[in-house]
């Protein structure tokens, strides 16, 4: 099965819990922009270099990493309603949760 990365960029926030809930919390009521969407990212020292760390240092994101969530979103052009409806279901539904924070970022794995 081909796993999917969804990542969502907000203005920085501290995080200080980073249970279910408090994910659905913010990707429905926090401003975001879809940073990436597609194939599962390669490593991050592939493509971050110095020019990227101060827009790093100003945002928060939420990495998904995502099973069978493709068919319901377009790659291409996807729609933010539709995201943050699709996405908060598929954690809300998902049995297999696994949650890493640094207490700026958090990385979801969905199954």
């Amino acid at each position: 099965m081909k796993t999917y990365s969804l990542v969502l960029k907000f203005d920085r926030f501290d995080l200080l819990k980073s249970d279910k809930q408090t994910i659905i919390n913010l990707i429905e009521k926090k401003p975001f922009i879809i940073d990436y969407f597609g194939d599962q990212l390669d490593s991050i020292a592939d493509y971050f270099g110095d020019e990227m760390q101060t827009e790093f240092d100003k945002s928060t994101y939420i990495n998904l990493s995502l099973h069978p969530i493709y068919e319901h979103l377009d790659l291409y052009c996807p729609d933010i309603k539709n995201t943050i409806d699709v996405v908060t279901a598929f954690v809300d539904n998902s049995e297999s949760l696994e949650v890493s924070k640094d207490g700026k970022d958090i990385v979801v794995y969905c199954g």
